[in-house]
């Protein structure tokens, strides 16, 4: 490649930082208090407590619909067929009806129901707090985007010797600014839909949780809590096993989030800088440059083909995802960069016309 077309540089590390604060701010409001009541759940041991009721204590056996289930070592098989369970290998559970257990077994299923209902209503009560609007301010993170925006700068400059004027500091602020009220909005918007359905699960788990013991079947129960709360049925006894899935659910839902915005939204907004700074010094080209790939992290085909092929800033390629146009590191995941062009790199006709490809591609010189 020629030395004088040198690529645009993607800032991974802020990038990174960017997403590592996103996930900072999202679980102190979305995931800390909840883990917190996770860790506070368990009803205190009691000494004369046997094997099954140490394993119902810690989730690893539920009881519903008359059935015991999960994994039972050679003691607690033993200790339920002395109370008169019955195997049944198609389900893999132990059949005993509630009626016909010890009332210390009865009681305590009571008591770790009545505790998860306590606690999924403490938790629905937090998230019922959450002001979104809060949650995006709590993003303290706008030094983050000055950089952003002076790092893209010296990355223009590197490129191009074209650019000899530089935005002053007033102005790459009111860019940064702006990014970062847009990245706010996001979060708002985000946070805003996240506690809503979070909070529809937690409710489906209360209202299970208080019918627990009924004669209903759980069919009929799994209908009635999905046309209610658009959640699906959860093991009932097991409050650790359930706040613990619920709260692990959430953290991934705030790191993907979190790595969208930075990998995709941030990206997005620093090329779009880069790319207007370019055209601005008169690059009306750029080369199009994808990355190598792995197993892991594939290069799509479609970015394959437009691989070193040189486009107009104005006029890029269709992207086949949505039939828009396209610059390099602007769809979805894309970690394409561009080599920026002027009028004299590209080859010319003998009517003095840039030659191009039957594909709307131009010729290098």
């Amino acid at each position: 490649m020629n030395p004088k077309r040198r690529p645009l540089k993607v800032d991974w590390a802020l990038i990174d930082f960017i997403e590592k604060e996103l996930i900072k701010t999202l679980k102190a409001h979305l995931y800390n208090p909840l883990v917190r009541l996770f860790k506070e759940i368990g009803l205190l041991k009691n000494a004369k407590d046997t094997a099954l009721h140490d394993a119902l204590r810690s989730g690893k056996i539920k009881y519903w619909d008359n059935k015991f289930t999960g994994r039972f070592s050679a003691n607690i098989s033993k200790e339920l067929k002395a109370l008169g369970a019955q195997w049944r290998p198609r389900s893999a559970s132990f059949y005993l009806p509630l009626s016909k257990l010890p009332k210390e077994t009865q009681d305590l299923l009571f008591g770790l129901n009545r505790e998860m209902v306590e606690k999924l209503m403490e938790a629905d009560g937090i998230l019922s707090m959450i002001d979104p609007e809060k949650v995006a301010d709590s993003f303290k993170a706008k030094n983050l985007f000055v950089k952003a925006i002076k790092s893209s700068e010296d990355d223009v400059e590197s490129v191009s010797k074209k650019i000899s004027i530089r935005p002053n500091k007033e102005t790459m602020e009111a860019v940064a600014q702006d990014w970062f009220y847009g990245i706010n909005a996001e979060i708002k918007k985000w946070t805003t839909k996240e506690v809503v359905n979070f909070r529809k699960e937690i409710s489906g788990l209360i209202y299970q949780g208080k019918r627990f013991g009924t004669k209903e079947r759980p069919g009929e129960l799994e209908r009635e809590v999905l046309l209610r709360y658009g959640a699906k049925i959860r093991d009932t006894i097991a409050p650790g096993k359930q706040f613990k899935e619920l709260t692990e659910k959430q953290k991934e839902r705030i790191i993907n989030k979190a790595r969208f915005i930075a990998r995709n939204d941030s990206r997005l907004l620093m090329t779009t800088y880069k790319y207007t700074r370019m055209q601005s010094s008169g690059s009306t080209f750029f080369r199009w440059l994808t990355v190598v790939g792995s197993p892991n992290h594939p290069v799509r085909p479609s970015h394959k083909i437009l691989n070193r092929k040189v486009w107009r800033w104005d006029h890029p390629p269709i992207d086949e995802q949505n039939g828009k146009p396209v610059l390099p590191g602007q769809a979805y995941n894309c970690r394409c960069t561009a080599v920026p062009l002027y009028d004299e790199d590209i080859a010319k006709d003998k009517k003095g016309d840039f030659k191009q490809y039957p594909d709307g591609s131009y010729v290098l010189k």
